[in-house]
Parts: C-alpha cells; sequence; structure tokens
C-alpha cells in the first residue's frame, strides 16, 4: 500500500492466530524515501520511538486498515537503510571475486537481492566445474553475472516492478493491463527469470564428483 510516491507500507502474518478469528503476530515495513542519500549506515537496526513511526504516517489515508493503530500495538520497531552501490566495473581479480552483495548491492525490489546471490553461487560453482583453471572460471563467472547484474542495480534504483504502483498513483487508479504487463514482464527479462530464458539457457547443475 502507498502512501505517496516515496512511501510505502506493506504487512503480512508470520503466525496463525492462536483461535480462529483472533489476534496473529504480524511484520509490517515502513519504506520511506528521502530526497538526498542518507548517511551513518550505523543507524541500521536502531530502534524506533512509536512516535517517530507514527509521524511518518501523517498524512495518510487508507479507510480499510487502521495504520496508527498497527503502529502503536507493535512491541519493536527497527530502522534498516536501503543500500545500494554504483555498478562495478569489474569482480574478479585473479583468484579472487566477488559474490552476492558484496559485487551488487540493491534495493530490495522485485524480491532480486537475495534470490541474485543464489544465482550468483550456482553460475560461480558451474563455471568452477568447467574449467580446470581457476581464475578462466572466475572469468567466466563475471562474464555471465556481472553486466546484467549491473543493469539489475539500476533497474532498482527506479523502483523495478513495483514502477507499476507509481504508475497507479500518477493516474489516480488501475494501471491498464498492457502497461502492468510491459513493466512486469521486461523486470522479469532483466533478472533473467522469464519462462522462456529459464527452459531454454543451459542448465547450471554441477555433477557430483565420484569418490
Amino acid at each position: 500500500m502507498s502512501g505517496g510516491s516515496s512511501h510505502k507500507f506493506v504487512a503480512y502474518p508470520v503466525a496463525d492466530p492462536a483461535v480462529e478469528g483472533g489476534l496473529t503476530l504480524m511484520n509490517w515495513v515502513l519504506e520511506i524515501r528521502r530526497p538526498e542519500p542518507g548517511t551513518g549506515l550505523d543507524r541500521s537496526n536502531r530502534s524506533i520511538p512509536t512516535a517517530e513511526a507514527l509521524a511518518e504516517l501523517a498524512g495518510w489515508d487508507l479507510p480499510w486498515v487502521d495504520l496508527p493503530e498497527r503502529i502503536r500495538s507493535s512491541t519493536d520497531i527497527y530502522e534498516y537503510p536501503m543500500v545500494d552501490r554504483d555498478p562495478l566495473p569489474r569482480w574478479s581479480f585473479g583468484r579472487v571475486t566477488l559474490v552476492g552483495d558484496a559485487a551488487h548491492p540493491m534495493y530490495p525490489m522485485g524480491m532480486n537481492g537475495g534470490s541474485q546471490s543464489i544465482v550468483d553461487a550456482r553460475v560461480l560453482a558451474w563455471t568452477l566445474s568447467q574449467h580446470d583453471d581457476p581464475v578462466r572460471a572466475l572469468e567466466r563467472y563475471e562474464n555471465l553475472r556481472r553486466e546484467p547484474l549491473n543493469q539489475l542495480v539500476l533497474a532498482n534504483r527506479e523502483l523495478g516492478p513495483e514502477k507499476i504502483i507509481a504508475m497507479a498513483e500518477e493516474v489516480g487508479g488501475p494501471v491498464p493491463a498492457e502497461h502492468a504487463t510491459a513493466v512486469s514482464q521486461g523486470y522479469k527479462k532483466l533478472a533473467g527469470c522469464t519462462t522462456a530464458v529459464l527452459n531454454s539457457r543451459d542448465s547450471w547443475s554441477v555433477s557430483p564428483v565420484m569418490p
């Protein structure tokens, strides 16, 4: 749910209620975008007073959910600055390379931060299994992964698939299906997770080593 082009509120249950129709444990995220980049990464995991969180919701009007009550009933609220870095021109240095967030820290759009790190590990294992020379293996891994991930980092700065939410806010209602599909499919293609790509590329499975 959006409270403006710079705010987003997400909530979901993390446990079943003790009794049917009863209260349930929830997790929620209030995403605030500032006009200027923040500083001081030591703010991560900073405990947030309830009053500070409520102040960020001032002016929101979502009649189907009582956001202030969700905040007031929370036992713990923490700050987690979102961080990315400019795309890197190189990952591998001889027998050393970068993987995951060390190679491509990105804003958490499209569920791709952790997912792409897992793909990194899969591709790295595959290239190492294909080459006796580890330096060549790391070069091939980088050639396969770096440029697509650099593009994904930049796409996530522009909201990634959540651009549909911003489009809905601009028009004040539902986005035409063809426009929403174009955004969604374009991002899937960029992330390398369209059905066509997954069904057509070579497998990255590594054969088990026989004793």
